[in-house]
């Protein structure tokens, strides 16, 4: 994600597949998500980074960042959901921009 698409040699996504997914594809409805990602969404990615950053969470409180424009990128795995799952999203959040705006500030 973060070398237009190559790792070790190999092609994995073309360049042009990596912009679509850190460019608005639903702006026309007042919307703003990239091609199976999130865009720059400050709620849970912090305010650290570049407006190009994209990123997605998951269920038990997971969270994947990056940002091409900074060659930055966080992948963060837990499970909120063990013992019992939390009313709101509140505290994962906290720790999911807290997380994000150390990596990507670096």
């Amino acid at each position: 994600m973060l070398n237009e698409g190559s790792w070790d040699g190999r092609r994995i996504f073309t360049p042009e597949t990596i912009i679509l997914m850190h460019t608005n594809q639903i702006a026309r409805l007042g919307e703003s998500t990239g091609l199976g990602w999130e865009l720059n969404f400050a709620k849970v990615m912090g305010g650290a980074g570049s407006d190009q950053k994209f990123g997605k969470t998951g269920f038990t409180g997971c969270l994947v960042v990056i940002d091409p424009k900074r060659q930055a990128a966080l992948v963060h795995l837990s499970n909120l959901t063990w013992p019992h799952r939390p009313e709101n999203r509140d505290e994962i959040n906290a720790v999911r921009r807290a997380l994000a705006d150390v990596v990507l500030a670096a």
